[in-house]
C-alpha cells in the first residue's frame, strides 16, 4: 500500500506532456497576454508566468536599462563570444554551425550538476522588427535532432551515450525604447528539458537558466556601451 501511495505522488510530480514542434511556441512567447507577475528579483527584474495546456509554463524576466537597443541585440546574437560573458553559462560549451545574415544555428551542451548533461541544437533567428511597436526582437527555436546536423547530435551521444536531448524549446529577446529615454529587456522562455524530472524541479532549472542569462546579456551590453563611450572621438582629449 505504501508503495501504491508513494507511486501516486510522483505520478503527481512529474508531467508527461506530449511533445511539441518547437517553432509552434513562438506565438505563445509573442502573446502579451496571460502573463502573471511572480517577483523582483535582486537585480530589480520583473519575472512573470504564463501556464500552458500543451508544455511547461512559460517565463518571462523584463527590466528597463539605459543602453542603447542594439547593443543588446549584438549581445545576444553573438555567440561566438558566449563563453566569455556568459558567467551563469560556466559549465555550458556552444558551437556555432552555420551563421547566414540573421540566422545562427549551434549546438549547446550542457553539463547539469547531479544529472545527465543535456544537449540540443537551435537556431537563432533576429533581429526583427516588432508589429506595432518600434523595437526589435530575435527568437531561437530547438531543432529536429535527426534533421540536418544529425551527425553532430550523433558524435556527441558516441562520445557521451547518456546524453539527454531537450524535448522543444523556444526563447524570445526583445528590446523596446521607452518614453524616459531607456530601454526594455525582456526575455521570454518555454524549454522542457528532458528525461523524468518533478515539475517543480523543471520550473526551478528554466527560472535559474532565464535570470542568469539575463543578467549576464544586460552586464556584457552595458560593459560594451560603456567601452564605446570611452572611445568614443568625442570623449577624447
Amino acid at each position: 500500500m505504501k508503495r501504491q501511495v508513494t507511486v501516486i505522488l510522483l505520478a503527481g510530480l512529474i508531467q508527461f506532456l506530449p511533445a511539441v514542434d518547437s517553432a509552434g511556441l513562438l506565438p505563445y512567447l509573442a502573446d502579451d497576454a496571460g502573463w502573471s507577475r511572480l517577483k523582483i528579483t535582486p537585480d530589480g527584474q520583473t519575472l512573470y508566468r504564463k501556464d500552458l495546456q500543451v508544455t511547461f509554463p512559460a517565463l518571462k524576466i523584463e527590466q528597463e536599462v539605459a543602453v542603447a537597443p542594439e547593443v543588446v541585440m549584438a549581445v545576444f546574437n553573438d555567440i561566438e563570444n558566449y563563453p566569455a560573458f556568459l558567467k551563469s553559462a560556466s559549465r555550458a560549451t556552444f558551437r556555432v554551425l552555420r551563421r547566414e545574415g540573421q540566422r545562427v544555428d549551434a549546438y549547446q551542451h550542457l553539463n547539469v550538476p547531479l544529472l545527465a548533461d543535456r544537449h540540443y541544437l537551435f537556431r537563432l533567428n533576429g533581429p526583427q522588427p516588432l508589429s506595432n511597436t518600434t523595437g526589435q526582437s530575435a527568437s531561437w527555436v530547438v531543432l529536429d535532432p535527426a534533421a540536418e546536423y544529425g551527425s553532430e547530435i550523433d558524435l556527441a551521444r558516441n562520445q557521451q551515450p547518456n546524453l539527454i536531448y531537450l524535448r522543444y524549446g523556444a526563447g524570445q529577446l526583445r528590446v523596446e525604447p521607452t518614453a524616459a529615454g531607456l530601454t526594455r529587456i525582456s526575455y521570454r522562455l518555454i524549454l522542457d528539458p528532458g528525461g523524468r524530472l518533478p515539475l517543480f524541479l523543471v520550473e526551478m532549472l528554466n527560472e535559474k537558466g532565464l535570470t542568469g542569462l539575463f543578467r549576464d546579456v544586460i552586464d556584457e551590453s552595458l560593459r560594451r556601451s560603456g567601452e564605446a563611450l570611452v572611445n568614443s572621438p568625442n570623449q577624447r582629449d
